[in-house]
């Protein structure tokens, strides 16, 4: 039997990217990570995929979040740390899933299956695209 009290309580802990977003400029978003940078340039969006380039600094932090689209993050810059209990990850043009954590470098790829809770460490400044399938209002603006 699941205990629902505690399912309640777990999910009400859980982050909507959303409600990191301190501002928007147009297809410019600027998302709230304490006294780190993190901003998003959205590239392209249509109902079936949302494309944003992306910049974070070292020690950037997203907490535990998740979301009912597929998430894929391609790194062409810095390093990150992936937590996620499962994620399909692609480095050195290897494919295979991995768990907790995972350490990400530019020119890998990471996918993460739907209402999967995750979050992500900067360990370096960073640069990375991310993709949305499909796209959600909001998200990004292009």
């Amino acid at each position: 039997m699941v205990d629902l009290t505690n399912l309640e309580k777990q999910t009400k802990k859980l982050v909507n990217l959303k409600d990191i977003v301190l501002k928007e400029h147009g297809t410019f978003t600027e998302y709230n990570v304490g006294d780190k940078t993190a901003i998003g340039f959205g590239l392209f969006k249509n109902d079936k995929i949302g494309v944003q380039r992306a910049f974070c600094n070292k020690s950037t932090e997203f907490p535990t979040h998740q979301h009912s689209e597929q998430e894929y993050i391609i790194l062409y810059q810095g390093k990150i740390e992936v937590f996620c209990e499962e994620v399909c990850i692609i480095k050195d043009y290897k494919l295979s899933n991995k768990t907790n954590p995972v350490i990400l470098e530019g020119g890998d790829c990471a996918y993460f299956h739907p209402n999967t809770d995750h979050s992500i460490k900067i360990l370096e400044d960073t640069w990375m695209i991310g993709i949305i399938i499909p796209s959600v209002e909001g998200y990004p603006h292009a």
